[in-house]
């Protein structure tokens, strides 16, 4: 067991639970506050929500909450709610692991709080949760596209039967009243909130549905919620071929890299003659076997959530390969679905996703016409595959999209800072700017560098200083202010 999961399993035994059940519905707000069994310093409790918001006498669940008190009471300015992202990360855990980040740095003037998101409770069957990782991604092939849409409806049913009501509400708007609720608990009027990665989906929902409860809010690492399934496609793609352009351009004059000696035109030729001949079924690994688009995007060459300092590994997986001049006879095979044995959490969160984002590809010629706007975008790796692969998990998905995509509109929420990388193909800046325009008085922060979680992960003190004279005095940074990226590759 991870170090996360163990301090999970004792935050469920501190309330009484065992890890990997949903909690025994109920009324009532919460329980009281009590150390937590793995950290004796911080306070755990539950907190009572109803499955269905609007139904609030009706069926509720039990929400794991813990807090870190204010080290300093006489200065204390209030809570500061963080979410770390994932989606449905056991934010609980993240919290009570970190015990000299930055966060611990605002401790000084705030409690700092954590609650697991309700989709942690969704359960699927666990053989068909096992299997995720081996169904198509790219659905431009008819019969990839049958293969995944006819797992997504199985693993539907399975989360369906094993969740009962609370399936059908997992969205990131029953979140944010999620979030409101641990406000009243904590007998807060209003809250300070730090969404990192898809929290920032959370924080943009309590933003325009909490406003005038907000005291402060930080969007670190930013998704647009606003864009149409095929603007997301070829922003993430866009994004991805910035990244690998800005990578070749380190190559072409690194003597440390595997390519050096060649320009970035030539690097980006031979990239994209390894893709092609991947989705032509042209292209073999070391051992002779097969390399799939699929498998390409998955390999290091996805840049995903990375910084600049793993440029260099990128590079060295080209000799790996092998361009075939004729495709062998064989097809991809996908494996068999296989019955329900019984329930395991989906830590994919599949069901989160897919109701709150319409993602274009029901149908295979949606799902062609989404890989051409990929193709496109990002000429040279032909798309984003995190992006990607999210999406194909909703394609076919048999429940409504409950919180759909929609511009922000949060009037009387205080003006937010809004924190990016340049390079970041998980959370491209571009949607980090389109968020920031959404949101009254909100100011971007630019990372000028590559990676993704700025704040937390990257060791940049000047966002680090930015947000704390932030969250501190309501201070913004200036209009188009940036910070130095703190991490370079070899020379």
């Amino acid at each position: 067991m991870s170090r996360k999961r163990g301090l999970l399993a004792a935050v469920l035994a501190c309330a009484g639970l065992a890890a990997g059940t949903v909690p025994a519905l109920g009324t009532g707000n919460g329980d009281a506050w009590r150390p937590c069994p793995a950290k004796r310093t911080a306070q755990c409790a539950t907190v009572r929500v109803p499955v269905d918001w609007s139904r609030p006498d009706g069926p509720s669940i039990r929400l794991d909450v813990a807090r870190k008190p204010a080290k300093r009471p006489a200065q204390r300015l209030g809570t500061l709610v963080v979410n770390y992202g994932g989606p449905g990360e056991h934010d609980v855990g993240e919290l009570l692991d970190e015990d000299d980040g930055p966060l611990e740095r605002l401790r000084d003037h705030f409690d700092l709080v954590a609650l697991n998101t309700r989709n942690v409770h969704v359960k699927c069957g666990a053989r068909l949760v096992a299997m995720a990782d081996q169904m198509p991604v790219v659905l431009v092939d008819q019969r990839a596209h049958r293969t995944r849409v006819a797992y997504n409806r199985a693993l539907a049913a399975s989360c369906r039967t094993h969740s009962g009501g609370l399936f059908g509400h997992v969205d990131s708007r029953a979140m944010a009243r999620d979030v409101d609720a641990v406000r009243a608990f904590l007998g807060e009027p209003r809250i300070s909130f730090l969404g990192i990665s898809y929290g920032t989906v959370i924080g943009g929902a309590y933003a325009q549905y909490h406003p005038t409860r907000l005291r402060a809010l930080v969007l670190d690492s930013t998704l647009d919620h606003s864009l149409d399934a095929a603007a997301f496609t070829r922003d993430t793609a866009a994004a991805m071929e910035e990244t690998f352009q800005a990578a070749a351009q380190w190559c072409a004059t690194s003597t440390s890299c595997a390519q050096h000696g060649h320009s970035p035109r030539a690097i980006s030729a031979g990239i994209r003659r390894l893709f092609t001949a991947a989705e032509e079924n042209r292209l073999a690994d070391a051992e002779g076997r097969p390399v799939s688009v699929d498998a390409l995007l998955w390999g290091n060459l996805s840049l995903q959530q990375s910084s600049e300092s793993s440029w260099p590994a990128m590079f060295e997986e080209w000799d790996d390969y092998t361009v075939l001049h004729t495709p062998p006879r064989t097809r991809p095979a996908w494996p068999a679905l296989p019955g329900d044995p019984g329930p395991a959490t989906e830590e994919a969160e599949t069901a989160l996703l897919c109701a709150d984002w319409h993602t274009g590809n029901d149908t295979h010629r949606q799902a062609a016409r989404m890989w051409a706007i990929s193709k496109k975008a990002a000429p040279s790796v032909f798309g984003n595959r995190m992006h990607l692969e999210r999406a194909a998990r909703c394609a076919g998905w048999p429940a409504p999209v409950t919180y759909p995509q929609q511009p922000l509109r949060a009037a009387g929420a205080p003006p937010a800072l809004v924190v990016n990388a340049r390079y970041d193909v998980s959370t491209p800046l571009t949607q980090a700017r389109s968020t920031t325009t959404q949101l009254p008085g909100a100011r971007l922060l630019t990372y000028e560098g590559a990676g993704h979680s700025v704040h937390l992960r990257l060791g940049s003190p000047c966002v680090r200083t930015a947000v704390e004279r932030y969250l501190t005095t309501l201070r913004l940074p200036r209009s188009g202010a940036t910070c130095p990226s703190t991490d370079h590759p070899p020379r």
